[in-house]
């Protein structure tokens, strides 16, 4: 038998309540939930979540933060009140919680109190979660590369994410089973004329052939101090339009997060 030893009025946590999904794909989140009661006199307790084992990291959300824990017996992700509570007061906390690979995890939920800078566990819960490959599901892209006056380009190099196509003499490219997801498509012509083009893509339903037309402009010129895009090239002479110089945008600043604590 082991005896515990705990100082006097000391807050003990103790797990009432849990909810952690038991299967579940890579990479997708889905709800846990935790209720911790004190059954101590007073004092500091909270609840954490351990990845205890498996092959891969776990990523816990709560109050809108992403925490990653990598497999370990020792590390916690802990929730606690900042101040003493009285007997029978509850934590009772919600969030989201993803698994970044394939097999069997062993996920503890405990009941903790703090002493000095320690916490110490008082009560768990363990939950074995099996996670399986995420379904691939695929779209397509195509589409054409124009220039000045909506003439094609062919030999325009087109890269999506790392994967590179070039246009033929009608212009056109094409990406077939492309899985689900965010891109950058860039677009990068031949000769002297032409800028390079990028934009973000989103591209998120199943079997859809998206299509992505690409106009390119020419390159700028610099005369007098003025920003010059070239037109055409005439018998030698060169018609040009002005070019408004874009505005940096606002820098918009992270909001102030919610202290987490691990063990």
């Amino acid at each position: 038998m082991t005896v515990k030893l705990q100082q006097v009025g000391v807050a003990e946590g103790i797990v009432e309540a849990v909810s952690i999904p038991l299967s579940i794909e890579t990479g997708e989140y889905k709800p846990w939930s935790m209720d911790i009661h004190n059954a101590g006199e007073s004092g500091i307790f909270g609840g954490g979540i351990v990845n205890y084992s498996g092959p891969g990291n776990i990523v816990v959300e709560w109050q809108g933060e992403e925490t990653v824990m990598p497999p370990s017996p020792t590390g916690a992700f802990i929730i606690h009140y900042a101040d003493p509570q009285p007997n029978c007061t509850h934590l009772i906390t919600d969030g989201r919680i993803k698994f970044m690979a394939e097999g069997t995890y062993v996920i503890q939920v405990h009941g903790v109190h703090q002493e000095g800078t320690d916490w110490f566990s008082d009560d768990y819960k363990e939950f074995s979660v099996v996670v399986s490959g995420a379904v691939e599901e695929y779209c397509s892209l195509s589409g054409v590369v124009t220039g000045f006056f909506g003439m094609v380009v062919g030999g325009a190099v087109v890269e999506l994410n790392g994967e590179e196509r070039e246009t033929n003499t009608a212009g056109e490219y094409s990406f077939v089973s492309v899985l689900l997801g965010s891109y950058t498509l860039k677009v990068t012509p031949g000769g002297f004329f032409y800028e390079s083009y990028e934009k973000k893509l989103s591209l998120t339903v199943v079997d859809k052939a998206y299509k992505e037309n690409v106009g390119l402009s020419l390159k700028s010129l610099i005369k007098y101090g003025v920003p010059l895009t070239a037109i055409a090239c005439i018998g030698g002479v060169v018609y040009v339009k002005r070019v408004r110089v874009p505005t940096v945008p606002e820098v918009y600043k992270t909001p102030t997060g919610y202290r987490l604590v691990r063990e």
